[in-house]
C-alpha cells in the first residue's frame, strides 16, 4: 500500500509500517515520559487520543492525570473515573476569578489601600493568560507523582497558551508579584 502520488525520489514509509495505538502507548510507558500533550487543529481527536493514552497508561499500571484545557471540554469524566484516572480542567474564567482575588488578597495583606493601578493591571488580557498559566504549571507539577496527559485546545489556543510564559515573566516584574513554586 503505497501512496501512487508519491515520486520515486521522495522517501516515504509503507502505511502498513506505522505505529498503532498500542505501541505508541508502550513507548510512552517505558520511556517513563511524565507529561504527555495531544495537540492539532480541532476535531481531529486530540480528546480520543487523549483518553486512550490515559487508559492505555493505566492499564500498564501509571498513575494518570488526565487534564484539558479546551473549553469544548469533552473529555468522557466518568470513563476516566471509572478506569482510575484522576481527572481535572482548566477552566479559563474560574482561573482568572481565583488570579484576580488572590492578587487582591495579597494587595491587602500588604496594606495596600489604593486598588485602582491594580485593577487597571488585572484587566489586561495578559492577565487572562498568567491565571491559566498558573493553573497550567500547577497541572504540569503533578508529573512529579502522576503521568500528565492534557488534552489541549485547538493549535492557536495551545500554542498561546505555551507562549505566555514570555507574558508571565513581564507580569511578574512589572509587578513583582509572587511567583508559585510550580
Amino acid at each position: 500500500l503505497y501512496n501512487d502520488n508519491l515520486t520515486n525520489d521522495v522517501n516515504y514509509q509503507r502505511i502498513t509500517d506505522a505505529k498503532g495505538m498500542n505501541e505508541l502507548v508502550n513507548d510512552l510507558y517505558q520511556s517513563g515520559k511524565r507529561v504527555v500533550f495531544t495537540m492539532g487543529k480541532g476535531g481531529v481527536g486530540k480528546t480520543t487520543i487523549a483518553t486512550e493514552i490515559a487508559l492505555g497508561l493505566k492499564k500498564r499500571g501509571a498513575d494518570v492525570l488526565l487534564t484539558t484545557t479546551d473549553p469544548a471540554n469533552h473529555i468522557n469524566y466518568q470513563l476516566a473515573v471509572k478506569a482510575g484516572i484522576s481527572v481535572s480542567r482548566i477552566d479559563e474564567k474560574k482561573e482568572l476569578e481565583k488570579y484576580k482575588e488572590n492578587v487582591l488578597q495579597k494587595s491587602k495583606e500588604a496594606g495596600l489601600t489604593d486598588f485602582s493601578y491594580i485593577e487597571e493591571d488585572l484587566r489586561s488580557p495578559c492577565t487572562q493568560e498568567i491565571a491559566v498559566f498558573n493553573a497550567f504549571a500547577e497541572i504540569v507539577e503533578k508529573a512529579d507523582k502522576q503521568v500528565v496527559v492534557i488534552d489541549t485546545a485547538p493549535s492557536g489556543h495551545a500554542l498561546l497558551l505555551l507562549d505566555t510564559t514570555q507574558s508571565y515573566d513581564l507580569q511578574i516584574s512589572n509587578t513583582e508579584g509572587d511567583v508559585p513554586a510550580s
